[in-house]
């Protein structure tokens, strides 16, 4: 294209498509008109100084049969013989740019659902241990015959094996 200018001077059979051009309508049309704000993206390619890269969203292209796609655009000035003009090249990222939003959003879930573990098993450990030291409490004041004797000594048996039990699960 020319510098400061939406006139488009060539472009091969891709650009066309993906703007939904015809190779024929080069000069009646611009790539340009199928942007809401053309004037944006022209002020875009007269600050490209050097090499430039710029993300634009095709869904404001009209007559757009795909839906929405992501472009990126690397704009490089050259000069020949006195002219200006900028090289355009596009590269359609939607493809890259979905992956990387399935990706961020399989990282949320994960981060999430890691959050969701962690938090179960510090109310599962909390709700074992209170009961947990009870008993161990208990069996301890009774193995120690602290209020008296048990009476029967498969009780202590039965004790002991309570006690050993909890302190296992603890």
């Amino acid at each position: 294209i020319k510098t400061g200018s939406p006139e488009l001077i060539t472009a091969n059979t891709a650009f066309y498509e993906l703007f939904s051009l015809s190779p024929r309508s080069r000069g009646k049309e611009t790539f340009l008109d199928r942007f809401g704000q053309p004037e944006k993206f022209l002020a875009m390619m007269r600050k490209a100084a050097k090499s430039a890269t710029y993300t634009m969203d095709t869904a404001k292209v009209e007559h757009q049969e795909e839906g929405t796609r992501i472009v990126e655009i690397c704009m490089i000035p050259v000069r020949i013989n006195e002219m200006r003009f900028l090289l355009l090249g596009l590269s359609d990222i939607t493809l890259r740019k979905q992956e990387e939003t399935i990706l961020r959003n399989a990282t949320e879930d994960a981060i999430s659902a890691n959050l969701a573990k962690t938090e179960f098993l510090a109310n599962m450990s909390h709700e074992l241990r209170t009961p947990l030291n009870a008993i161990l409490g208990f069996t301890e004041v009774m193995e120690q015959e602290l209020l008296g004797p048990l009476g029967n000594d498969q009780y202590k048996s039965y004790l002991q094996d309570i006690h050993t039990s909890g302190r296992h699960l603890m």
